[in-house]
């Protein structure tokens, strides 16, 4: 995966303005951590897990999953973003673990070595092959009966005119925005095609579920690295909620 101009840019300005991470203040976060406890305890996962959270950025996520008692890790190719979080890791009580590093392959790590791998934001960075490959690499170091939580955005992304005087353009037929320097800066695929990329990258989807979010609406999906005649924590029976209007 090529790394992104603006992804050491955007943290250290986002840095310097005094916010605690890429989404802002640490208040924004609120929403995704409440829908991760949400997931976590319908499912019924017991603690601690070895946990890996994909695209790690400053830290927000993986330090208040160590902050809860689970071995985590974070993964970003962004140095700035991982210097960020190192620094908040030193502060921190509970310890985590961060490394640069590329999704794509996560070459660092060894087959099933997670038990969860929770993407928070990350996989609506990448397009074509990048996701593909992503998707695998988080099977490989899952281990067998391993979750995968999938947090990304989807739909329509709902600030254009923003994004036109940031100098972004919207292709519809790829569904992606892109940047000035015609990188991918966010992926908007339809909830639907999703959760079917998570299905063909050999995971069961469990539960999928869409929340409405100001930028672009966010869908969070339950899947498990299954083997035959085994089952992950423990199965959902809910229906997946489908997006409004949908």
């Amino acid at each position: 995966m090529r790394k992104k101009p603006t992804a050491d840019k955007g943290y250290a300005k986002r840095r310097a303005a005094g916010d605690d991470g890429w989404d802002g203040p640490e208040s924004a976060y609120a929403p995704r951590k409440a829908a991760i406890e949400k997931s976590l305890a319908r499912l019924k996962a017991p603690k601690p897990l070895r946990l890996l959270e994909l695209g790690c950025g400053a830290g927000n996520l993986t330090l208040w999953f160590a902050a809860k008692g689970y071995e985590a890790y974070g993964v970003d190719l962004s140095a700035t973003a991982i210097e960020w979080a190192r620094e908040k890791n030193a502060a921190a009580k509970a310890k985590a673990s961060f490394s640069v590093g590329d999704v794509t392959d996560l070459a660092a790590f060894g087959d099933g070595f997670f038990d969860i791998v929770i993407d928070g934001h990350c996989l609506h960075w990448l397009e074509g092959d990048d996701r593909r490959r992503t998707l695998a690499s988080a099977r490989r170091v899952l281990r067998a009966g391993g979750l995968l939580l999938v947090c990304s955005q989807c739909g329509e992304p709902k600030t254009l005119d923003q994004m036109k005087k940031d100098g972004m353009v919207y292709d519809p037929v790829r569904r992606v925005v892109l940047n000035k320097h015609g990188l991918v800066a966010a992926y908007f695929g339809t909830p639907e095609s999703i959760v079917a990329e998570v299905k063909s990258a050999g995971f069961t989807v469990l539960d999928w579920e869409v929340f409405p979010a100001p930028d672009g609406d966010d869908l969070h999906v339950e899947a498990a690295r299954r083997k035959r005649g085994q089952e992950p924590f423990v199965p959902s029976t809910r229906r997946a909620v489908p997006a409004k209007g949908s």
